[in-house]
């Protein structure tokens, strides 16, 4: 079973999101984080194989746990959603 979080500021594109995944099967668990606080505390706790952020957390945010990521977990693969990403933005995430 593969572990996946969710890390959102919006409490209904998380919910909704996370209601996705775990309507796609019993292969998932499917963690949910409201902020980086949060998701530090999962990943001090649970071994997440994928995390899937960004979609409307602020560039500041995602960056920290990014940068956070790197350093402690490296064999989390990261998912960064956005709709509205400077070239600033995706350059840093590459």
């Amino acid at each position: 079973m593969k572990n996946i979080l969710v890390v959102d500021n919006d409490p209904i594109m998380l919910h909704t999101f996370v209601g996705l995944l775990k309507s796609q099967g019993s292969f998932l668990r499917v963690l949910s984080a409201i902020n980086v606080q949060t998701a530090l505390e999962i990943l001090a706790e649970e071994e997440v194989h994928i995390l899937i952020t960004g979609m409307h957390m602020s560039e500041m945010d995602a960056f920290e746990l990014m940068s956070l990521l790197r350093d402690k977990y490296p064999h989390t693969r990261v998912i960064v959603m956005t709709n509205n990403a400077s070239s600033m933005f995706r350059a840093k995430i590459k």
